[in-house]
């Protein structure tokens, strides 16, 4: 298994690299299929904010799959927002109209079983294409520790539900299995990161942006993602997703390509979590007895301030 850390300096030259880069990856994919290309739109922030995948990155993968011959599709549950207003804030939107390629708002779930968490709702999209390719943003995140390609899939769940699924999941690590769940369930066969503006700080929105220089790629992004790590200088072990996915056995072997290297600031949670954490018994007790937000759909107006402020 091989992840590729290229180093890229910007925008500009991530549109030159990208044909050649993605060339390995063509075996992955055959005419007329239809593939759901997924990139982050948390919210409706500009391209130069550093948030959501740059429409650069968008776009080159877009030309690759078209000149297959296969039928993409782009699609996400933002955060905060209408996903078409999301996609124009976020240069997203133009890149599909310039291209001819649906930009699709999914309202419509399907159920799903994960192996720890039961009935998890995903767009009904899923069931709707032949594959998914992940595009995530390489922020800081001020739960997860990073947000790269295994969180990136849990846009693929629909936003109304996403307040729910954190008051389901109980702490960092249950979340972390859930996020597992998903992109169990989603399963990508290839993850391409833009990693060329990312995040430190109190990301994933509300970091300061860092020009991390880096383009990479594997089609597990479990291998991808504890690859970035290791180069950014953050262990493996303390981003909740990978230590779940190695306690499951999900993290391959694999080789790096690439002398890319750098580092990110921490957010300010990083280390907190552990160090006021409760006792299981108390926890329990906890969950049991406090007042928790009952969700009444029928009054939803999708407005998204629930989840906004859900902690």
């Amino acid at each position: 298994m091989d992840v590729i850390l290229e180093s890229c300096a910007s925008y500009e030259e991530a549109e030159r690299l990208l044909p050649q880069h993605l060339k390995r990856y063509e075996g992955l994919f055959w005419k007329n299929e239809k593939v759901w290309v997924k990139p982050n739109m948390l919210s409706a922030r500009s391209p130069e904010e550093g948030v959501t995948t740059h429409p650069t990155i968008v776009r080159g993968v877009l030309r690759f799959l078209l000149d297959l011959g296969v039928k993409p599709v782009v699609s996400d549950s933002p955060g905060v927002g209408n996903v078409r207003k999301v996609a124009v804030a976020c240069g997203i939107s133009q890149v599909c109209q310039e291209l001819a390629v649906p930009l699709i708002e999914m309202e419509e779930f399907v159920e799903k079983d994960g192996d720890v968490f039961k009935q998890l709702r995903l767009g009904d999209l899923i069931d709707r294409v032949d594959a998914v390719v992940n595009l995530p943003k390489l922020k800081t995140h001020g739960q997860m520790v990073l947000t790269m390609g295994v969180k990136n899939t849990f846009g693929c769940v629909l936003g109304l539900n996403k307040p729910a699924y954190h008051l389901r999941a109980k702490d960092y690590h249950l979340f972390a299995d859930l996020l597992v769940d998903v992109h169990q369930l989603v399963k990508p066969v290839l993850t391409v990161m833009d990693g060329i503006d990312g995040m430190e700080g109190n990301g994933p929105s509300n970091g300061q942006k860092k020009r991390l220089g880096l383009l990479a790629s594997c089609e597990n992004a479990y291998a991808l993602d504890h690859a970035v790590a290791t180069r950014l200088h953050v262990s493996p072990d303390k981003v909740y997703t990978l230590a779940r996915a190695k306690a499951r056995g999900l993290i391959p072997a694999y080789t790096i390509l690439g002398k890319w290297k750098n580092s990110v600031k921490m957010p300010d949670t990083v280390g907190l979590t552990e160090i006021v954490k409760m006792p299981q018994w108390l926890q329990e007790f906890t969950h049991r007895w406090a007042r928790v937000p009952v969700f009444i759909t029928p009054k939803c107006i999708r407005c998204k301030i629930c989840e906004t402020h859900c902690p």
